[in-house]
């Protein structure tokens, strides 16, 4: 067993229930009210700001060049791409591109951003991706299941975001960070691959609770 596959093991009752949520049922069978996905849209366009800034610490830590221009790749990938296909999806769901700008971090969103950014600022390359890796392998893992389970027909609102995120792309994406991984692992001790699996554990909750936000369309209470 990989070490990549130790994490996913060790987090599979929360990647199932990742699965059950109904806020991807509902993308997966195009059931989901069309208000929670906007919030969702509005919500992950600023987790991507900073998401941008965790591959941005990785890059200036790798000590391989290739692995420097990989993060950078990427990095510019979510600033000039995946940033970019949120705002075309937001113009086909009629949301303002200065509502995207204006709109304030959910309590949820806040907690997760600030513990990515965090562990990108203090911790290793391995470190950041035990933490980007429930969100980069559990999106491909969600899209590839929709695309089997689901409605990906015209009648899908959703199927667009099943396809992107089930594509070819992302395959090969989820591919390059669990091989990273794995080759950063092999040289690490049991106390230190202990640690990576306590962040992509936290990771991993921080996802079920992104989509919860969205299902709940959580606020501030004060």
């Amino acid at each position: 067993m990989t070490f990549t596959e130790e994490l996913r093991q060790e987090a599979d009752s929360v990647w199932e229930a990742w699965h059950e949520h109904p806020f991807i049922r509902g993308i997966g069978d195009g059931s989901l009210e069309e208000e929670k996905f906007k919030y969702w849209l509005r919500q992950d366009y600023l987790y991507l700001i900073d998401y941008a800034r965790v591959f941005a610490y990785a890059g200036a830590k790798a000590r391989r060049l290739e692995v420097m221009q990989k993060f950078s790749s990427l990095m510019d990938g979510i600033l000039n791409t995946e940033m970019e296909l949120h705002r075309q999806y937001a113009a086909e769901f009629d949301i303002p591109i200065e509502d995207m700008k204006g709109e304030e971090k959910s309590p949820t969103c806040q907690a997760y951003t600030d513990f990515l950014v965090r562990t990108a600022s203090s911790g290793t390359v391995e470190d950041v991706l035990a933490a980007l890796l429930p969100c980069i392998w559990g999106f491909l893992e969600i899209g590839e299941r929709l695309a089997e389970t689901g409605d990906t027909s015209q009648a899908n609102s959703y199927r667009g975001w099943i396809e992107m995120y089930s594509s070819e792309d992302f395959r090969q994406l989820t591919g390059w960070a669990r091989e990273l991984m794995d080759n950063y692992a092999e040289d690490l001790g049991r106390r230190r691959r202990r640690h990576l699996h306590e962040l992509f554990l936290t990771s991993s909750r921080f996802e079920y609770k992104f989509w919860d936000m969205a299902e709940n369309l959580e606020g501030w209470e004060v």
